[in-house]
């Protein structure tokens, strides 16, 4: 299927998923082998989802005669699930009535690591649209003037919001860097459902994700009234809201990675605050120091 621009992307990635139940889970250890019949029933119903596209007609992205100026904005929506990663691109221009435009400009979708967890795969979508997003924006270099990520995820804003944590594991700071360097501080998060990304994410879509008048090609409604306004009415929050603090990634730990252990290091990638310091932490310095020496001295005495 040639689709150079991706409008059809949720649609692939369902037939690409597919193809990799073939391998780990058709139990075809030779070429002469037959494949499972379930999964060779779903790659054919599958097939026959995108063969209803045929008579659909798109129309071909451009400038809107009624834009008032090229000061553009690029919106970027990615999302990411147990199997897929997908993100999609639309630029936005100012009207002269009012309001703005929203353009489909490209789509991808990936598989996902099936080793990694949800939060790194939601930050692997979001970096692997900085690459497209880099190339859409030197080629509409005189239109493009601002670059904004939206994701679904509050984790990935958190660690985008705290910058390079020097603490963090090389895999997140390499991509929290690349995140920044090309966003810079326009990274938002929004639901779920109001996320167009999310239906490219799914393994059985469906041929009206991607019609010509669905919310995937046409783009949010939001974003006709412009970004502020968004941010106004609470449809997307800035990354400075999910700023991380002792007891976030705490909660963060017990909830994504499980309970403490008792012994050992921790294997998280986030530092946690030892629950001592999270009951203590609004005593003065010399209180703690004072509180150590009299434990100090009290195992002294008992020697």
């Amino acid at each position: 299927v040639y689709d150079s621009t991706g409008t059809l992307s949720p649609l692939i990635g369902s037939l690409r998923l597919s193809f990799r139940d073939c391998s780990n889970k058709g139990g075809c250890k030779n070429w002469d082998e037959g494949i499972d019949e379930n999964i060779r029933r779903k790659f054919i119903e599958r097939m026959y989802q995108v063969n209803l596209v045929r008579n659909m007609t798109y129309n071909r992205s451009g400038t809107p005669k009624d834009a008032t100026s090229k000061n553009g904005t690029l919106y970027v929506f990615t999302d990411a699930s147990q199997e897929m990663n997908q993100f999609v691109c639309y630029l936005s221009l100012p009207r002269e009535g009012g309001g703005h435009t929203c353009t489909f400009i490209m789509a991808k979708n990936h598989l996902a690591s099936q080793t990694s967890t949800i939060p790194r795969k939601e930050l692997e979508a979001a970096t692997l649209s900085v690459a497209h997003a880099e190339k859409i924006g030197m080629s509409l270099k005189n239109i493009i003037v601002k670059k904004v990520l939206i994701v679904d995820s509050t984790i990935v804003l958190s660690w985008v919001g705290a910058g390079v944590d020097p603490k963090s594991t090389c895999y997140v700071k390499d991509r929290v860097k690349l995140l920044i360097n090309t966003y810079k501080d326009q990274c938002y998060w929004t639901a779920t459902h109001l996320n167009p990304s999310d239906c490219g994410t799914r393994a059985d879509p469906g041929v009206s994700v991607v019609a010509p008048d669905s919310e995937f090609v046409l783009g949010p409604t939001w974003i006709r009234h412009g970004l502020d306004e968004a941010v106004k009415n609470g449809t997307i929050v800035h990354m400075n809201t999910y700023t991380r603090t002792a007891r976030d990634m705490r909660k963060y730990n017990e909830e994504i990675r499980g309970p403490r252990p008792v012994q050992g290091p921790m294997p998280y990638e986030l530092p946690v605050l030892p629950e001592e310091t999270l009951e203590h932490e609004h005593l003065e310095p010399t209180a703690m120091m004072i509180k150590g020496e009299q434990s100090n001295l009290r195992k002294k005495s008992l020697e």
